[in-house]
């Protein structure tokens, strides 16, 4: 709702103020807003160690504009993504070449989620 309820000047110097920002650590912002919708989001691209290094900033420069913000840190966010790069670093991954092309060969990573059934549904191990 507050995004519907500002001026176009505030607006426009909330674009403004997110190129800065972006400038600063090196990263690529934008606003996601639907219209018509009072919800939106803000997209950052880039390393994973600037993201995370701007979501504090990022909270400082909405509470000016009286939005408060707090990053998401579920799976399928960018704050969930950030949380796995780190982990995937954390475990030294091998190169390997595959027909010409060098590639990152990784651990496997196991599947949370759902217990294993059968093709009738019964819980298997």
């Amino acid at each position: 709702a507050v995004w519907n309820s500002m001026e176009e000047e505030s607006r426009q110097s909330l674009h403004a103020d997110l190129a800065t920002f972006g400038e600063k650590f090196e990263l690529r912002t934008e606003l996601n807003v639907i219209e018509g919708w009072p919800q939106f989001s803000v997209v950052l691209r880039g390393h994973p160690d600037h993201i995370l290094a701007a979501l504090e900033e990022l909270g400082a420069l909405f509470g000016y504009y009286q939005m408060p913000f707090k990053s998401s840190r579920s799976r399928g966010s960018s704050g969930g993504q950030v949380a796995d790069a780190q982990e995937a670093e954390a475990q030294e991954p091998e190169l390997v070449e595959v027909e010409g092309m060098t590639v990152t060969s990784m651990e496997k990573r196991e599947r949370r989620g759902r217990p294993k059934v059968d093709r009738y549904g019964r819980p298997t191990g």
